[in-house]
């Protein structure tokens, strides 16, 4: 009966033994699970920040065409001036072109006045 109480006492030893195994491996277990979730954790934050880098990347594409219209509506008030000072141009040219024409007329008419005194002191 001792000897069965013996093999029964190792039996319970090579029990506990194995279950204290399944434990350790349980807690190993338990700790790769909790490395997988942080794991997890980080590959979304990963694909959160490459979500934010792409907006960041599209933001900056946003940001130089709004700066290139800039630079045309610049451009398209400077020309929108040269265009007024031109027409100014224009006006004054033709104004000019007038002054011209009447200073012409005066000369010919001058010219016939001072004909016609000396067709008049001729005459006389």
């Amino acid at each position: 009966s001792l000897l069965h109480q013996a093999i029964l006492l190792q039996s319970l030893l090579h029990q506990a033994f194995l279950l204290q195994s399944l434990l350790y491996q349980a807690i190993l277990l338990q700790s790769l699970l909790h490395q997988a979730i942080l794991f997890q954790s980080l590959l979304h934050q990963a694909f959160l920040l490459q979500s934010l880098l792409h907006q960041a990347i599209i933001l900056q594409s946003l940001l130089h065409q709004a700066n290139l219209l800039q630079s045309l509506l610049h451009q398209a008030i400077l020309l929108q001036s040269l265009l007024h000072q031109a027409i100014i141009l224009q006006s004054l040219l033709h104004q000019a072109n007038l002054l011209q024409s009447l200073l012409h007329q005066a000369i010919l008419h001058q010219s016939l006045l001072h004909q016609a005194i000396l067709l008049q002191s001729l005459l006389h």
